[in-house]
């Protein structure tokens, strides 16, 4: 060990570097020590390198730790470095602590740096968590910890590299093959540059698969782990997510806990969910060693299936390729199966008339739009019941046709009323289908709740009677929804989403047909694009969402739907066609009487509001000049003409706090980053917090705010968020 000059000692290339030198710089100047952890290739040393290259002035003292076997030198070392730092300013710098320490030394390095003075400090640079004993330093804030998240590269710093090196991929694809590790991010650096020279076109996947790096990982960065260790990440990449529980209950893993911990902390599995973790996508490939066995997929789907996990059971017992398992347990799983494995086609082999599978195929069939499959299964149903008053089969036909298209719902509850079985409630399985709306999720239920009070009550009574707890509070909630709707209610739970970050990498979703699964966030997509007044965009997407709305008869959000068509054809200065979708969409809510989406597209929605009642005027104008009655109560019992003109007035409302310059329609309309960017400053972030969030250089985020401010009109961001307000893009 000798004493030496931060600035000769440490001289390297910059190449291929980032410079993730912050923590350090912040925590040395508070603190007398820090604590760097991270795994192999976390950029540890090369962050320590660039720091002290900082230090011109500075003396140090380098410690291999794994070199250091002899507890007595090494305290020796360390009371000659105490003695000179009594004269002189020294830093002690403690590598390769890959190896846990001693007791004694341990204790020898707790009480060399409570003893540290002055501008003296020590940087402990280690693959495992601190000693325990080190933990006294931190709660003495005698140390600073800097954790690997603090060194790995984010995609704004990979961008940045990219950009210097003038590569043609994206810094998001690297981002994503690496999880930003700095030392496979800088090696996949220097041979995308490589090639790219030489004219050869490759992907970043392609180049994950290079020898180089495959062996890079394999034996810098894998090669430091355990055999357990290796063994869970294995089970990690093969399995949808593994917990400490269940490594315990299948495996009796010793120690489970504290492994999964430490790898969590070195970045080696990710948490997706509390509790449940996948192995980092870096390492996927090369920790799966060899396809699991058929015993494998069994063990692991039974242990989901007892947790009640049913989607990730029913990945694992498909994946075994046993068909009488897998029957098996799709027949038991009944209930929950169809609603998790939307648009599968793994049961329609199953020829039995059982009724369960009767249901998976007919579910099936739904989901894939074969109405007339649907209707099979239903038949082979009914001939089932002329042969048994088996409650199963009567239930599982009547969650049939819960679900069929255009299947009256008040012939579905005088079936629910014929129950000859009082005493036994029946279970609804599913409302929600693909949606997140329990008033119109596998159908619209608006039609429970549009009615006279007498018969409301009736609909209640037979639902609260024939089902189970769980329905009940299902209706309860779609009650909520549609009382929120017709404005009887507060707005409390079921808020409306504000345009953000919802388009962010949506055009890959955007280009497949709206099904089930998916037809949600295409609502979200149409609605956003339209507050961003992208109106050829929204009205792609509301070409595809109405014929599958029609369909499946979701009129609550058919009329919706309709209604903002209507919005983008009147932007554009269709009014003739503006006008045939908002008398169309009104033919699918007359009964239902919605108001509040009606309401909530400003100047453009009030204006096809306002053309909309003029026209309805002119064509019923009986009942547009009697006197108005202010006391019905609820919009399903006012006359049609107080309905409509309740609504104009609350769309006028809406806009009426907007300046005469927010009514012009001349401005340029803003882009999809625009719009993001819009609100994040409406919820006062500043540049650098936006640059952070959306992994934007920070001259790439002033451009953009230089172009909304142009668009807008406006010179400040208090300006631009008033503006973002008028403009119904901001709440």
């Amino acid at each position: 060990m000798t004493v030496q000059r931060a600035d000769k000692a440490f001289f390297f290339t910059k190449d291929n570097c980032i410079d993730k030198t912050y923590e350090l710089e912040k925590g040395i100047k508070m603190f007398p020590s820090i604590f760097i952890e991270g795994a192999a290739a976390s950029g540890k040393t090369v962050a320590v390198k660039m720091f002290l290259e900082k230090q011109k002035d500075i003396n140090f003292a380098l410690f291999f730790m794994d070199k250091e076997r002899d507890d007595g030198t090494f305290i020796r070392k360390l009371s000659q470095i105490r003695k000179r730092m009594e004269q002189e300013t020294i830093w002690v710098i403690c590598e390769d602590m890959n190896q846990p320490l001693s007791e004694i030394k341990a204790t020898t390095l707790v009480d060399f740096v409570q003893r540290l003075q002055d501008k003296n400090r020590c940087i402990f640079v280690s693959r495992e968590k601190p000693h325990r004993k080190f933990l006294e330093l931190l709660w003495k804030e005698k140390m600073y910890m800097v954790t690997q998240k603090d060194l790995l590269f984010s995609i704004n710093e990979i961008e940045q590299m990219r950009a210097e090196k003038q590569i043609s991929v994206r810094a998001k694809e690297i981002y994503q093959e690496t999880g930003g590790w700095p030392g496979c991010v800088s090696l996949m650096m220097r041979i995308l540059e490589r090639r790219e020279e030489t004219g050869e076109k490759i992907s970043v996947a392609e180049v994950r698969e290079c020898y180089e790096i495959a062996e890079y990982i394999e034996s810098d960065i894998l090669g430091t782990l355990s055999k357990l260790e290796k063994d869970i990440l294995e089970i990690g990449a093969w399995c949808p997510w593994l917990s400490k529980k269940m490594c315990m209950d299948i495996w009796n893993v010793s120690g489970g806990e504290e492994v999964i911990e430490n790898l969590v902390r070195k970045g080696f599995l990710t948490e997706i969910e509390k509790g449940r973790y996948n192995t980092a996508r870096l390492f996927e490939k090369t920790v799966r060693r060899q396809i699991p066995e058929k015993h494998f997929w069994i063990m692991v789907g039974q242990w989901y299936e007892t947790e009640d996990f049913i989607k990730e059971a029913f990945f694992c017992i498909k994946q075994s390729g046993d068909q009488k398992f897998f029957q098996e347990f799709a027949i038991r799983s009944y209930k929950k199966l169809p609603y998790i494995s939307m648009g599968t086609d793994d049961f329609e082999e199953w020829k039995e008339n059982l009724p369960e599978l009767c249901l998976l195929r007919g579910m099936q069939c739904c989901f894939r739009q074969d109405i007339d499959g649907m209707d099979r299964e239903i038949r082979r149903l009914e001939k089932q019941l002329d042969q048994t008053n088996e409650l199963k089969v009567k239930e599982i036909y009547l969650n049939l046709l819960y679900a069929r298209p255009n299947f009256p719902l008040d012939l579905w509850l005088k079936l629910l009323e014929k129950n000859e079985k009082k005493d036994v409630s029946i279970s609804l399985y599913n409302v929600l289908g693909g949606s997140d709306s329990y008033l119109c999720g596998l159908r619209d239920l608006s039609e429970l709740f549009s009615c006279p009070r007498k018969e409301e009550n009736k609909k209640m009574r037979i639902w609260k009677e024939s089902l189970d707890e769980q329905a009940m509070e299902w209706y309860r909630r779609a009650r909520k929804e549609y009382y929120i709707e017709i404005v009887q209610e507060k707005c409390e739970t079921f808020e409306k989403c504000e345009v953000s970050q919802v388009l962010l990498d949506s055009e890959e979703e955007l280009a497949l047909d709206v099904n089930e699964q998916n037809y949600g966030r295409f609502l979200q997509y149409g609605k956003a694009y339209l507050k961003m007044r992208q109106y050829e965009k929204a009205e792609k997407i509301f070409e595809k969402l109405i014929p599958f709305l029609k369909l499946y008869h979701r009129n609550r959000f058919l009329a919706e739907v309709l209604f903002e068509q209507a919005v983008c054809t009147w932007e554009k200065g269709s009014h003739g066609q503006a006008l045939r979708y908002v008398i169309e969409s009104f033919l699918y809510s007359e009964n239902a009487r919605y108001v509040l989406f009606y309401t909530e597209y400003g100047k453009g929605g009030k204006e096809v509001l306002s053309a909309y009642v003029e026209w309805m005027k002119q064509n019923s104008p009986e009942g547009w000049h009697r006197k108005k009655k202010y006391n019905y109560g609820n919009v399903c019992r006012m006359p049609k003409e107080d309905y409509l003109e309740l609504i104009l007035r609350m769309a006028k409302k809406q806009c009426s706090s907007a300046p005469e310059s927010a009514q012009k329609t001349s401005e340029e309309h803003l882009t999809m980053m625009e719009t993001v960017i819009l609100t994040l400053i409406g919820k006062g972030r500043s540049n650098a917090e936006i640059c952070e969030e959306l992994n934007l250089k920070l001259s790439t985020v002033k451009s953009h705010i230089y172009s909304l401010y142009r668009k807008l009109g406006v010179k400040n961001r208090m300006q631009a968020t008033i503006k973002g307000k008028e403009m119904g893009i901001l709440k």
